[in-house]
């Protein structure tokens, strides 16, 4: 890809985009096919962003609507697809949380047999949605992925992040964080139009309201890209609830280290030894941390001590803490880290879900 290297870290304000729709729309077959015979350059991935209808809005969809007067169980899981679509809606009706912050959704891809994963998510556990497009996908996934459903196609082709709650989702807003085009010429493994996004929803909790927020940073970078991207995160949520508290809950991929290439060559295992509570408490290494706490975020408390990663046994997998809440304004209490298995201990997500209480 023409243009600067993707470790420049690109200063910037992120896009707010308020519109919903009940469905969002969708691109052909023929026109995602297309794109693929595009140059492979940022001009180009800027000009597609701009085609795109569908990632500038936002899908709602409502079902019963709750009310709440006391504290506020949160969740936020990266449910990678929703591959084990019945099991992880299994677990998230065991844990019964008020608000849960979800990443890694499809709609439309052959990988999830098509499913809109969270409509359907909302129509099991009877609950109201919002959903933002990170990635309008032109292929069949990451290589595990295109060697299985090799000769699939995808009907819609979208990923993204959303909101789940029985409780009534207020001002919605897709938070666009960046637009650079590293994933539009394969160099990650897969051909993608589109960027890192975070939906956010306001909750009235008593008199107040609360604006929850559900991101997913960029997973091929480093901690400097990261921390850009949510002080972008910081700054558009000060412009559109300036002042109200704020709960951000996700997958930060606080990894301590630079990834650039769907390789994960890291130095680990000697990272690891010289410092054995790296990967579990990154904060040394990761600076958006410390851009949080300058902007009156609180994560301590928030989060249970712990990985947040899993990995089947075999693989060995040295493990990390990547996924986690920054609270604003609030009270929390009752942190915790819930493994993502079923009722026979069968894996269905590389990403614990993780949980806090919020209280005025």
């Amino acid at each position: 890809m023409q243009g600067k290297s993707r470790l420049d870290i690109r200063r910037g304000a992120a896009e707010v985009h308020r519109e919903t729709v009940a469905e969002l729309p969708r691109v052909g077959e023929a026109t995602r096919a297309a794109m693929l015979t595009l140059p492979p350059d940022r001009v180009t991935h800027r000009r597609l962003v701009e085609e795109v209808e569908a990632l500038r809005l936002l899908e709602a969809g409502a079902a019963a609507v709750g009310a709440r007067t006391g504290p506020l169980r949160v969740a936020y899981w990266n449910v990678q697809r929703f591959h084990h679509f019945d099991a992880c809606c299994a677990l998230i009706r065991k844990m019964a949380p008020d608000i849960l912050l979800l990443g890694e959704l499809d709609i439309g891809m052959a990988r999830t047999d098509q499913r809109h994963c969270l409509r359907e998510a909302a129509a099991a556990l009877r609950a109201n949605y919002v959903f933002g497009t990170e990635f309008l996908e032109l292929g069949l996934g990451d290589e595990k992925e295109r060697r299985r459903y090799a000769g699939s196609r995808n009907e819609s082709g979208f990923h993204g992040n959303g909101i789940l709650s029985r409780l009534r989702l207020e001002s919605p807003a897709l938070i666009r964080l960046e637009t650079d085009g590293d994933w539009f010429d394969g160099g990650h493994g897969e051909r993608r139009v589109g960027g890192r996004c975070a939906v956010a929803a306001s909750i009235a909790m008593g008199a107040k309201r609360i604006v929850f927020v559900s991101i997913h940073l960029e997973s091929h970078s480093g901690p400097a890209l990261r921390a850009e991207q949510l002080r972008r995160l910081f700054d558009a949520v000060d412009q559109f609830a300036p002042g109200q508290p704020v709960v951000i809950g996700g997958d930060l991929n606080t990894s301590t280290f630079t990834r650039t290439t769907t390789a994960r060559k890291l130095s680990a295992e000697a990272a690891v030894r010289e410092d054995p509570r790296r990967l579990v408490d990154p904060e040394r290494y990761e600076p958006l941390f410390e851009i949080a706490g300058t902007r009156g975020y609180e994560w301590k408390a928030a989060n249970a001590f712990g990985p947040t990663e899993r990995a089947p046994a075999a693989e060995a997998a040295i493990l990390g803490h990547i996924d986690w809440f920054f609270v604003r304004g609030l009270r929390v209490s009752e942190s915790a880290i819930v493994p993502a298995i079923d009722e026979r201990g069968n894996i269905i997500s590389d990403h614990e879900m993780i949980m806090t209480t919020v209280a005025e």
